[in-house]
């Protein structure tokens, strides 16, 4: 007697679910692993890479698409485009012993060769704080500046102020931290209650009427 036919549906091979499962967790492994190797620059930025506190690459990476090893590797970015720190309401001391406030506006940028020795040189490794280590430099040179300027000549020697503070600035930034220094600008000068009354009751001439007019205008434009 010739044995039944089996259904055609029935010998079909099927893969079992323990193979099937396997496969799909090491896609899966796979995929997290690539997302976690993957690093992005931005146009503005460059990085550098730790790996149990060594760095690992002898440059900074540019803007792009990097790869790192996935929970091993430290990812460190820096802002290197153009940018402005405003430091305000500086005290000054002027060489007649009087006190005016002062707000500037430095404009620099981070140029590659000094990205590695900001993040891993300066102050915690990975975390360079302009404001931190620069603002004291600008207080410091200004101050210096300030000392040797007599207060009724500010307004008049603004500009000029202004680009002896720059220079100083500039020289020392570069030194330290290979910042380069694209501008300074005094953007507010706040004088002394005392030293406009004293203006004010001084006897009139047409080169006092002029310094009081410029003190007047940025003593107001301070407040303003």
């Amino acid at each position: 007697m010739p044995l039944p036919a089996l259904p055609r549906s029935s010998m079909r091979m099927t893969t079992p679910g323990w193979l099937k499962r396997p496969v799909i967790l090491i896609v899966v492994l796979a995929g997290v692993s690539l997302w976690l190797s993957l690093f992005v620059v931005e146009p503005t930025e460059m990085a550098g890479v730790r790996r149990f506190g060594e760095v690992t690459t002898r440059e900074p990476y540019g803007p792009g698409i990097h790869l790192k090893l996935p929970l091993v590797d430290q990812v460190d970015h820096l802002q290197i485009s153009l940018d402005i720190l405003r430091v305000q309401d500086l005290t000054m001391y002027t060489v007649d012993n009087q006190w005016v406030k002062i707000s500037v506006g430095l404009t620099y940028r981070i140029p590659p060769s000094a990205v590695f020795r900001l993040l891993y040189q300066v102050g915690r490794s990975g975390n360079f704080s302009i404001r931190e280590n620069v603002e004291p430099i600008i207080a410091d040179r200004a101050m210096r500046v300030f000392a040797r300027r007599n207060t009724i000549k500010i307004s008049e020697e603004r500009e000029a102020i202004a680009n002896e503070i720059r220079q100083a600035v500039a020289s020392r930034l570069a030194e330290l931290f290979g910042l380069e220094v694209v501008d300074l600008q005094i953007a507010k000068i706040e004088y002394s209650p005392t030293f406009v009354a004293s203006v004010e009751a001084a006897p009139r001439s047409q080169s006092a009427d002029g310094a009081s007019a410029r003190i007047r205008s940025e003593n107001s434009g301070a407040h303003g």
